[in-house]
């Protein structure tokens, strides 16, 4: 079995690479689609529940973990602070 470096498979097939996408990176770029969402107050009925359910008038990019929130809620506050 060969071992090779995530950076390396994830290259296109182009450059010699199988063309794998990082998932890492994929995850990432969507958290940060759904907090941009959140900042815009996107027309989305998830957006409204948002707000409703977990801001309730509280500032998106100042506000506290809680500590009984659901991991989707925990990745979308770890990930504004790489969004600013």
């Amino acid at each position: 079995m060969h071992q090779a470096k995530l950076a390396t498979i994830c290259l296109v097939k182009e450059e010699g690479s199988l063309g794998i996408k990082d998932m890492r990176k994929w995850n990432q770029i969507a958290y940060m689609g759904l907090v941009f969402m959140l900042a815009k107050r996107a027309g989305s009925l998830w957006v409204q529940w948002v707000w409703n359910q977990h801001l309730q008038g509280k500032y998106l990019w100042t506000m506290s973990m809680p500590q009984d929130c659901s991991w989707v809620w925990r990745s979308v506050l770890k990930t504004r602070e790489e969004a600013t």
